[in-house]
């Protein structure tokens, strides 16, 4: 029997040290975002039957004025303007930034993203999203709603995250408001 060097082999140690690393740096950021869902609580009523989709004098027209990668590298800021030129700034999620930055960009995707599946949904039900409203501001966590008209006309309002409800609209080319309050609150 010869006493021949080995090959090195896997260095379980190493795999073990960068796997606990991993696992940690994973919990922490499901707690970050365990944390950030409790902040926000589902109404009641997410879906609700209304007259008419009319956001009234207290509402403004915004346009999304650009998207781009936040400082922190974790999200996207997104700017809308008012149609009276303020601009309101908002912290978003990599997907919602990414699906806004394509809509400006005109770039397709070969497979549907989750915003062209739900927008695809509402279709294939024989409804259309005929805007999206951003209603309040509520410890810094931006609330939208959307407003689907179903076949025959009745029309239904939607919870929504601000950041969804944005992207959605771009996809089907559907207005975008914000009430004034949240213009107050958070614009410049």
């Amino acid at each position: 029997m010869s006493l021949q060097p080995q090959a090195p082999g896997t260095p379980w140690g190493c795999i073990l040290v960068v796997g606990a690393g991993l696992l940690g740096v994973t919990a922490f950021l499901f707690t970050g975002i365990g944390w950030m869902a409790g902040t926000t609580v589902m109404p009641e009523d997410p879906l609700v039957e209304v007259e008419a989709f009319d956001p009234g004098d207290d509402h403004l027209r915004v346009t999304v004025r650009g998207v781009a990668l936040d400082a922190s590298g974790y999200g996207y800021a997104l700017e809308l303007q008012a149609s009276d030129g303020r601009i309101l700034p908002m912290l978003i999620g990599v997907a919602e930034g990414d699906a806004i930055q394509r809509s400006l960009d005109g770039l397709p995707m070969p497979r549907p993203m989750t915003h062209d599946l739900a927008i695809r949904m509402v279709e294939g039900l024989e409804a259309r999203l005929v805007g999206v409203a951003i209603r309040k501001l509520e410890d810094e966590t931006f609330h939208a709603a959307l407003y689907l008209e179903r076949e025959g006309g009745s029309l239904v309002q939607v919870d929504s995250r601000s950041s969804d409800a944005v992207a959605l609209a771009m996809r089907a080319h559907a207005p975008i408001y914000a009430h004034e309050d949240v213009l107050a609150g958070a614009a410049y």
